[in-house]
């Protein structure tokens, strides 16, 4: 080498092919190799869970093996310094995996009565392939052991009834629309009773601020954002301002049941994950003896004092409870069926307040000695009857009904929802006429047939009804233009505005109709209201003749004609330069949906008696205002007229 460092280049011929040898050598070292990859991941279905004794925090993990080798993967936990009363456990310890599989285990972790704060558990999932080389994914879940509960917040307890589709996708979570509970909405929702730990439902829970309205309504979805149920309450007001330690809100799905479910509000610091009586290990108390019965076994006053019977006859309170009467506000009835010696049952429930229905339930259970359903019921001092009515059947052919009424239970009787005044509105509000105080009797015609430029509103007051249906029917010369429904919640004091849809009067309508119906929730009518205004009523034109001109193409002219008129003799034999146009007014109508679309000339031209000519000329209608005379014409054929014809 040179002393500059540059290698020195020699121009030999035979050097040539060994240095393109060793080029492609260096190509071919520099070639990849493609080789195979092992790789490992674990998730779980969730990472934090509440667990309390009895009741563990299970995780669902799913162990994938996402690499190109078989792997056999080994399951190692460890918990951190500030788990002192946790245990944790899994169902595998050690998973052969073949390529791109993968498999689920569950990680539970249970606690002791001294477990308190989080818990951190690691699961370590280490993979080995064939030549010994290892692959390792980690995970860590936290569990807070015996939750204590968070200041200023009321607990929701959902209490799940079916785990198929997709109710089996969780986690849960607890969502609002309306503020202040949409502010930090959704809420996650954590398990705490499992059947598959003996307990008798699966329930979650979820700690919401304890700042609600009057009606508050909510909804529970899966981790797919599927709605699972709807439910609502009119009480948890009652919650606010520390009247209440420990407020919760206990729902349970209902699959059969449309729109919202009612709720129980109850000042309780705790929820059962077994029945009363039941020690958890799927054995029920024994029967009272004697026939089925059913009746009221529990009743809950609206401050959370409970009182019940027993099932054994033999007591003296035994079941049924004798409930003359009940108490204002939010309450909770349970009616239970017993003695059903381990048949297959179902129970159907279902409860009014003022005629209004609250409550319709069927449970059905199999191998079982009683049946319970709980009734939630709000009453106020305006509340003047109650009813439950249930209907029992068990797996023998066994029938059974039961019923209970409360009369005369009000203090004095609400104002009744009414309406307070109709208006006719014009483009939508520009102008306005109240029809109950008779500022008008009639109506415009619109400006052109699509134009839905009317429309009427009506006012309710409202007051402590419920829910209030307005029901409504337009019609135009009676026959119906519209009609609808539109059902709202009504507070008391509440005043609230309907309208119905907006509608076009044409200038041949003579009447226009509003019929309105106000119902309550069990479709009872609280007020009606009906008005009828006068329409233009102006007569309708109809599709006429005006006019039959006779054109000679020889002449090149036209000309009107009538009966009597003459007729020149055509130019020569082989000549037909006549024909006839008849002119027609009146041939469109937009007002009017059912105008032809078509009109059709049949014609018959006779010469001395004889059929010269017959045909018929048929054209979709049309308007032409430039014309004068008509709307638009139509044709005969041509024809000819000899000089020895003597009328046409």
């Amino acid at each position: 080498m040179p002393a500059d460092g540059l290698p020195t280049i020699q121009n030999k011929k035979q050097r040539t092919t060994p240095i393109g040898l060793a080029v492609l050598m260096l190509f071919s070292a520099m070639a990849p190799v493609a080789m195979a990859a092992a790789s490992i991941s674990v998730y779980s279905d969730s990472t934090a869970l509440d667990a309390s004794e009895g009741s563990p925090a299970n995780y669902t993990v799913t162990v994938d093996n996402d690499g190109s080798e078989y792997l056999t993967v080994t399951i190692t936990l460890t918990q951190g310094s500030t788990c002192d009363g946790y245990a944790s456990s899994s169902d595998y310890t050690t998973i052969p995996l073949g390529a791109g599989s993968s498999t689920t285990l569950t990680l539970s972790v249970s606690v002791n009565s001294t477990a308190t704060g989080d818990c951190d558990t690691t699961l370590m999932a280490v993979g080995s392939d064939s030549s010994g080389s290892t692959v390792q994914s980690d995970l860590v879940v936290t569990t807070t052991g015996n939750p204590t509960w968070p200041s200023g917040h009321t607990r929701f307890v959902y209490i799940r009834t079916v785990d198929s589709g997709a109710n089996s996708q969780t986690p849960y979570t607890l969502e609002f629309s309306a503020p202040p509970m949409s502010d930090n909405s959704p809420y996650d929702m954590a398990q705490f009773c499992h059947i598959s730990n003996g307990d008798d439902d699966d329930v979650w829970e979820a700690f919401v601020p304890t700042d609600f309205n009057s009606i508050t309504s909510w909804s529970v979805k899966n981790v797919n954002g599927i709605s699972l149920g709807q439910y609502v309450s009119y009480n948890l007001t009652d919650a606010e301002g520390g009247a209440m330690s420990f407020p919760m809100v206990t729902f349970e799905q209902n699959t059969s049941a449309s729109g919202h479910v009612a709720s129980t509000l109850s000042d309780s610091e705790s929820y059962p994950c077994h029945s009363p009586g039941d020690d958890g290990d799927g054995s029920d108390p024994p029967d009272g003896g004697g026939p089925a019965e059913m009746g009221i076994v529990t009743y809950e006053n609206s401050s959370g004092v409970m009182t019940h019977c027993s099932y054994d006859w033999t007591l003296s309170d035994a079941c049924p409870m004798d409930l003359s009467t009940f108490e204002e506000g939010s309450v909770q009835i349970t009616v239970g069926a017993w003695n059903l010696s381990n048949l297959s049952a179902s129970l159907e429930v279902l409860s009014w307040v003022d005629n209004m229905s609250t409550n319709n339930f069927t449970l059905s259970f199999s191998d079982t000695h009683s049946i319970e359903v709980i009734l939630p019921f709000w009453t106020d001092e305006y509340s003047c009857s109650a009813r439950i009515e249930a209907v029992l059947q068990t797996g023998d052919g066994g029938h059974l009904n039961w019923n209970k009424s409360w009369n005369d239970l009000c203090e004095g009787s609400p104002a009744q929802a009414g309406i307070s005044s109709v208006h006719l509105a014009e483009d939508w509000g520009a102008s306005v006429w109240n029809l109950t105080g008779d500022e008008t009797d009639s109506v415009n015609a619109s400006d052109h047939p699509y134009e839905n430029n009317w429309m009427f509103s009506t006012v309710v007051n409202s007051t402590n009804q419920g829910t209030v249906n307005l029901t409504y029917v337009v019609k135009k010369d009676g026959l119906i233009s519209s009609q609808g429904h539109e059902e709202r919640y009504s507070s008391v004091g509440e005043v609230s505005q309907f309208y119905t849809a907006p509608f076009t009067v044409s200038p041949y309508d003579c009447n226009v109709t509003l019929d309105l119906d106000l119902l309550d929730a069990g479709g009872n009518t609280l007020d009606s209201e009906s008005h009828t205004l006068d329409a233009p009523c102006e007569a309708q034109p109809q599709t006429e003749v005006v006019e039959v001109s006779l054109s000679s193409d020889y002449n090149w002219s036209t000309w009107a004609v009538s009966d009597g008129d003459p007729i020149g003799a055509s130019h020569s034999p082989d000549s037909p330069d006549y024909f006839l146009q008849i002119a027609i007014n009146n041939t469109t109508d937009d007002w009017d949906e059912d105008w032809p679309e078509l009109l059709n000339l049949s014609y018959t031209l006779t010469i001395d008696g004889f059929v010269a000519m017959q045909g018929y000329d048929s054209q979709y209608v049309y308007s032409d205002d430039n014309w004068d005379l008509a709307d638009m014409a139509l044709w005969t054929s041509h024809f000819v007229v000899s000089p020895y014809d003597c009328n046409v």
